[in-house]
This record gives C-alpha cells, structure tokens and sequence, in this order.
C-alpha cells in the first residue's frame, strides 16, 4: 500500500458543521514531550490563524495523575481516558515505556474509540499500545526505527514501515520528532482543507513532507540501493545469526575484497566492526526500551555468551549492559509512581 495514497483515507466532510473537531491526546509515562509540544502547537495555530475555534484537544492518561515526560517535565492530566466519552482523533504519544506502561486502563479505551470508528493513531512509540490493541492488524503503519527491534521481539507478525509517519484509513501512525507536525498537518488538511495546513507549516516554519519520506537520512540519498545501503541493509536484517563476511559478500553478489573496500572508504570501518557496531546497537535499543533479561538480549543479537556481549558493550559504550539499563531504571520507576519521587 503506498503511504501517499490518499484514496485510502476515510472521507470527511470539509463542510462539516461540528466544530469543534475534538482531538484526546494520550500520554504514557515519559512521552516524548517534543511530540506533545508539536502536536499541540499545530492546533493551536490552526485557531489562532483563523479566529475560529476549530479544534479542541485535551490531555489525557491511563488514570489523574501527573505523567512525566522524557525531559523530565511534568503536565497535568484533564481526565482519564476511560471518562472520555467522544472524540474526533484520538493519538497516543508514546516515549521510552513502550512495553512497561501498556495498562487495560489506555488499552480499553483505545479499542472503544476504534470501534466507534474514530480516528486513532500514535506518535514515537504510542504504536506499541495500537499494536497491543489490535489496532493494527490489515493496516499499514510506522513507528520510531529505534523501537524497530523491541516491535519486532514482542508483535512479530507486524512489519512498520520506515517511513515518517502513514495514514492508512483510520488509523495514523507516525515516527515522532518533527514528523509529530507532517501527520498533524495531514488530518487537518483531510478536514479543513491543504490551505490552512500550508499556512500552519509556514507559521512553524516547516517544509511539508511526503509520508513516504524515510526517517533516517541515510535513505534519503539519491541513490536508496547503493551497495552501501545495501551492506547495512542485510546486515540489520540478520542481527540474531551474523553472517561471515564471505556469505556478506555473496548474498551481495560481490567478492570479499569489495566489500571489504566499500566498508571502509564509505563507511569508515572494516565489514566486521560495522556489523559489530550494528548488532551492539539493537542490543542497546532492547535494554533501553524492553524488560528482556539481559542474557536474551544477547542472544537475539548474535552473541552466544553473555560475558562476550557484556565485554563488547562495554568497550563500545563505556558501560556495562546491566549498569546501563539500571541507570534508567530508577527513571522508569519515578515515572511509574510520581507520587514517591516528588515526596523524595
């Protein structure tokens, strides 16, 4: 399915007379509050430019509690969600809990909104709760490719796209960042019209972007396929059982002295550190962002024993493994039970 196909899209009514087009944003404990921000902000401007009170949003969480965000921050929550009892859009932001923080309290209300054939979608991680949900089966959809990995250990039968975010019938997803803006852009375009969403852009400053746009700038060279896109490619597509790098080079229809070139003048390394470097990363995407025992996490990054992928880590980030998920764990624990770090 493209991202760009617009014809996939449900139908509204640009004439619509309910105004205002009521938006419920929902926050998990340490919610990119980038997202947040941006989301919010298109909407504001969306009134403030026209003098006209054509949407209105609220916050909402899993229960009244404050809810921490990434960068420390708290907000207030107008309601919790199972209170809602209608909306036009409702969007998760999700942030560094994904897997921790899916409670029956976001869930519930989630598949009520869907079922009532509402507009649901998800920023930065938010996927996971949709997925979780079953929010996604038969659709299209995205999620922040740092979360890839852990996405992919816990709904395995889910492939995201790579694109910033897609809006596939009703439901939404997108990568987070600035792609917050392109997504919001997009559903106030279906509702009010591409005019007033250029005019929000240019108030933010900001370039409308295909969906299909990739998240990672290394797919945005003029040439996606190049053999060192390639290179990478296959590599973090077999993470859990590396190949040598003469099975590399084969699967790549080159021999070993070209790959083993093209490495190191394009990306700067031998063909067996950049595979090293590649594996380690998803190794720390798990630990950041799932509750897999360490010992599994290395396994499903190719390293057999857990002393050689505690002794790799460690050399690439200066830190162990163990120490590096228990640094943010005390985080995680704030942001699960405010009411004990604030009286801390």
């Amino acid at each position: 399915m493209n991202c760009d196909n617009q014809t996939a899209k449900p139908a509204m009514a640009k004439d619509s007379p309910k105004l205002p087009r009521h938006f419920v944003i929902a926050v998990e404990p340490e919610f990119s509050f980038n997202s947040y921000i941006l989301l919010t902000e298109v909407l504001r401007i969306a009134n403030q430019n026209t003098g006209r009170n054509l949407v209105a949003w609220q916050t909402v969480a899993a229960d009244r509690n404050p809810v921490r965000a990434t960068n420390g921050m708290w907000i207030d929550i107008d309601t919790p969600f199972s209170d809602v009892e209608d909306a036009d859009v409702v969007i998760v932001v999700g942030g560094n809990l994904p897997t921790q923080t899916l409670h029956p309290k976001l869930l519930d209300p989630l598949r009520r909104m869907a079922r009532h054939g509402k507009l649901v979608g998800a920023t930065n991680a938010g996927t996971f709760a949709l997925a979780r949900a079953g929010l996604l089966d038969g659709y299209e959809f995205t999620t922040h490719w740092e979360t890839r990995s852990t996405f992919s250990e816990h709904f395995p039968e889910l492939v995201p796209s790579s694109a910033i975010y897609v809006h596939d019938r009703d439901r939404f997803t997108c990568a987070g960042g600035t792609s917050t803006i392109d997504a919001a852009l997009d559903i106030l375009s279906d509702y009010f019209g591409p005019e007033l969403s250029a005019e929000i852009a240019n108030g933010v400053v900001h370039h409308i972007r295909p969906a299909s746009t990739p998240q990672l700038n290394r797919d945005r060279k003029p040439n996606p396929a190049s053999l060192s896109r390639r290179i990478v490619q296959l590599m973090e597509a077999n993470i859990e059982s590396p190949l040598s790098t003469d099975e590399l080079a084969q699967r790549l229809d080159i021999n070993r002295r070209t790959l083993e070139r093209k490495c190191f003048k394009g990306l700067g390394q031998t063909p067996s550190k950049l595979y090293l470097k590649i594996r380690l990363q998803a190794a720390r995407n798990l630990l950041f962002y799932d509750d897999l025992p360490v010992g599994e996490v290395a396994l499903i990054c190719g390293f057999t024993y857990p002393s050689v992928f505690s002794r790799a880590f460690k050399k690439q980030f200066s830190i162990s493994p163990q120490k590096f998920r228990a640094n943010f764990r005390m985080q995680q624990g704030k942001s699960m039970r405010p009411e004990l770090s604030r009286e801390l």
